[in-house]
């Protein structure tokens, strides 16, 4: 009579497929309320594709972001997904792949004409993984000094920011590089 019982005990395996499959309908519909419809073709994906590549090594200067070369207007329905809060005019460029992490550097118009940029790593999917302030525009101070902001990603994609600090009068230098997770990690 027993051998008619069937065991009613999950499987580990199945329930990690249905854990998986509820967090793969969530992402989806969080993705839905962006915009992004996985069922067409990916509109992240099609926007990167479509950027220019800027070469390296590169250099970003208050000159480099007066004139932001190449770079192209970001769509309304990705901004969301890029987290752009704000920026009248955001626009991007995409870089070389590195190690598999594909790198789009983002201006975002902080509405006085000025631009600050930033860094993005973007995923297998090409959603953002991290983000890093490459740039922020010059301000003068009280002093009416001005505070000085560069940076370079050389071609090995060794990312260094450089600042001045007014309190020190000393410029403050940190170097960054691409970890295998496809974030910015800063050495020491």
């Amino acid at each position: 009579m027993l051998t008619g019982c069937v065991d009613q005990r999950r499987n580990p395996a199945d329930l990690q497929h249905k854990i998986d499959s509820v967090i793969a309908l969530d992402n989806a519909e969080r993705l839905r309320l962006q915009g992004i419809k996985l069922e067409d073709d990916n509109p992240m994906k099609a926007f990167f594709d479509s950027l220019a590549l800027q070469p390296l090594p590169v250099v970003c200067t208050e000159e480099y972001m007066m004139t932001l070369p190449r770079f192209v207007n970001i769509p309304d329905y990705l901004t969301g997904v890029l987290e752009i809060k704000g920026g009248l005019n955001p626009l991007a460029i995409s870089l070389p792949e590195s190690l598999g992490a594909r790198l789009m550097m983002v201006a975002i118009d902080n509405r006085d004409g000025d631009y600050s940029l930033w860094l993005y790593s973007l995923d297998d999917y090409y959603l953002p993984v991290d983000k890093l302030l490459l740039y922020s525009p010059s301000v003068p101070t009280a002093t009416g000094a001005q505070q000085i902001s560069d940076c370079i990603i050389s071609r090995d994609y060794e990312i260094v920011i450089r600042e001045y600090d007014n309190a020190t009068r000393k410029i403050i230098q940190k170097v960054y590089h691409v970890g295998e997770g496809r974030t910015f990690l800063q050495q020491k």
